[in-house]
């Protein structure tokens, strides 16, 4: 909420336990990446279900063209369809990818999870690299891999995010002043004396 990625949903209200949609959590790192498709979008999406009047229409092409999602086939993407904790997994290993901050592989969470069979193949190899991060954790010895992810999940997940990328962005170069070629010569500093601007005096005539 303090980043400006996430709002209440009325009265005051964050309702934690609250399932978010697929839409919704791509719609969000749109606003993380603080890219802007602009004029290179022509207001038509890759996906059927995904009209170009939503509000999330833009970011869904977005994470599309980036290899972000790529949906449930060529064109369907459920927008509207609750994420799964293991989707979410797979999308936002797939967005610190396209920002340049790959998740190491290698790591196994067989051992940590007793739901682990659960967890989709395609999805697995995400699932233990965001672990292995601390992006995410499961409950009870349990990952919970099929079950939705709530806002309050989502939040949570996010705030580690921008702080790993955060963590592993180089801090860009300081620039260096050029230095004058000591080959060539070093241009005067002081302006050359200039002739006086004032007549001189004459002597007085002889009446």
């Amino acid at each position: 909420v303090a980043e400006g990625l996430m709002s209440g949903t009325g009265n005051y209200r964050f309702e934690p336990d609250t399932k978010l949609t697929r839409a919704m959590l791509v719609a969000l790192l749109y606003r993380c990446s603080g890219d802007d498709l602009g004029d290179n979008w022509k207001k038509t999406s890759q996906f059927t279900d995904v009209k170009a009047d939503k509000y999330y229409a833009e970011a869904v092409e977005w994470a599309y063209r980036n290899d972000i999602v790529s949906g449930y086939s060529a064109k369907i993407f459920r927008p509207d369809g609750n994420i799964t904790r293991q989707e979410m997994c797979k999308v936002i290993d797939g967005y610190l990818s396209y920002r340049g901050c790959a998740l190491e592989r290698g790591g196994s969470c067989k051992k940590l999870f007793s739901d682990y069979k659960k967890i989709g193949s395609w999805a697995l190899s995400s699932v233990e690299a965001m672990v292995a991060a601390g992006l995410i954790s499961g409950s009870d010895g349990k990952m919970n891999p099929g079950g939705n992810a709530t806002r309050a999940e989502v939040a949570s997940v996010l705030a580690r995010m921008l702080a790993y990328e955060e963590s592993v962005t180089p801090e860009p170069e300081p620039t260096v002043p050029s230095t004058p070629d000591p080959t060539e010569p070093a241009e005067p500093t002081t302006e050359p004396t200039t002739a006086p601007t004032e007549a001189p005096t004459e002597p007085p005539v002889e009446t």
